[in-house]
């Protein structure tokens, strides 16, 4: 069920009395979904930096690559991964998209009766979702499905021969790692990395 099919009324939206209510109210269902780290960056970078980078972000302030025209940021220089996560380490502030997510839904400062990995078995988490809340789930759509940025090869091939990159993005997102664990651990990623390696 893709986020932006939904016709949702945004928390921050409320009042601060209607947003109380809703926090300390037990007969509502607080979800936080995350991102493994690494993943969110490389589909953030892919997106709002190499994708967007064709659509000359100078002359489109509505683009997410914008904000960082102001710090000196321009696509020939700072398009390739390593040239952006150098980059970003240079900023005094990042915009959504690069954020660290834990801060940005404050988890652990309010309750959360769910939480849940965003990955490609996101919809079978959801039908969970909508089970518990007695609602009937609808039916994914082909082009939703298609939306997964998790592969485990593209990870592999992103930062093939430059493995020293995940510690760098790792430490971009401190608050996450702290916070959720889960959403750092790179063995994994590593251990693929590695055994490309070996296979050149």
């Amino acid at each position: 069920f893709g986020v932006h099919q939904a016709n949702w009324k945004r928390f921050g939206n409320l009042d601060q009395a209607g947003r109380k209510w809703i926090i300390e109210n037990k007969n509502w269902t607080h979800v936080f979904f995350w991102k493994h780290v690494l993943e969110r960056f490389i589909s953030g970078y892919l997106d709002k930096v190499v994708k967007d980078c064709k659509k000359k972000p100078e002359e489109n302030p509505h683009l997410a690559i914008h904000f960082y025209i102001q710090y000196g940021f321009n696509c020939a220089e700072h398009q390739d991964l390593e040239a952006f996560v150098n980059f970003l380490q240079t900023v005094p502030k990042v915009e959504g998209h690069f954020a660290p997510q834990t801060p940005l839904c404050n988890y652990k400062r309010f309750p959360y009766t769910d939480v849940i990995r965003a990955d490609d078995n996101l919809n079978d988490k959801l039908k969970n979702i909508s089970s518990k809340l007695g609602v009937e789930h609808p039916k994914i759509k082909k082009r939703t499905q298609k939306h997964k940025t998790g592969a485990k090869n593209k990870m592999v091939a992103m930062f093939k021969g430059k493995p020293h990159l995940i510690q760098k993005i790792l430490d971009m997102f401190k608050d996450d790692c702290e916070s959720l664990p889960e959403a750092c651990n790179v063995d994994d990623i590593m251990a693929a990395i590695e055994e490309k390696n070996q296979h050149r």
